[in-house]
């Protein structure tokens, strides 16, 4: 998932939560321990850089590095918690001296355990229900799908699950290595 596509979810959730009333902010820690909480009564939004490997379900690629490229922990949670809906995104980005092939062979075969295997390649951005160009044929329930837009040579995506409980693995190339994100989206209660 994109920097944009978490922002769009983080403003959304914000405007409810605001037009809501009674919102209370709050702000804790630095770096690494960094988290943002924005609540109002039954509803709340949660960001940090807290997110941990065993949290995604996706083990780390073998002799990977953590990528904390732009300014980040290659580190990010965000839990969202709404009276219709509750939703947690893990993301946890990785560098690699690999190439793109063989990182992209070991999660082909480590997603596998939770059902058939979608391979996106050229797909930019990792797109769910709510932020895709199709979000009114693709719920929260659907099959996760190869968007049609957002296009990125090189950069291939797997995905496996239904848009509010998925994996999904990024892949690029970075110079003669591997850039990779692994990321984690799970939906909860009605």
């Amino acid at each position: 998932m994109s920097k944009t596509s978490l922002r769009i979810i983080t403003l959304l959730a914000l405007a409810l939560l605001l037009a809501a009333g009674g919102c209370r902010i709050s702000k804790s820690g630095n770096g690494e321990e960094k988290h943002v909480s924005i609540g109002v009564p039954g509803a709340s939004i949660n960001v940090d850089k807290g997110a941990k490997v065993a949290d995604a379900g996706i083990p780390v690629y073998p002799g990977a590095m953590a990528d904390a490229s732009n300014g980040g922990s290659g580190k990010k949670h965000v839990g969202l918690d709404l009276p219709t809906m509750k939703m947690e995104i893990i993301k946890l980005s990785y560098s690699s001296k690999d190439a793109p092939e063989q990182v992209l062979a070991y999660y082909r075969d480590k997603l596998a355990i939770y059902g058939k295997v979608l391979e996106c390649r050229d797909e930019g951005e990792i797109e769910i229900g709510m932020n895709s160009s199709d979000w009114k044929t693709h719920g929260f329930n659907d099959p996760v799908f190869c968007a049609a837009t957002a296009k990125a040579p090189g950069t291939t995506n797997l995905k496996v699950g239904r848009q509010g409980d998925a994996h999904f693995v990024k892949v690029r190339p970075d110079g003669g290595g591997t850039q990779f994100s692994l990321i984690s989206i799970r939906e909860a209660g009605h």
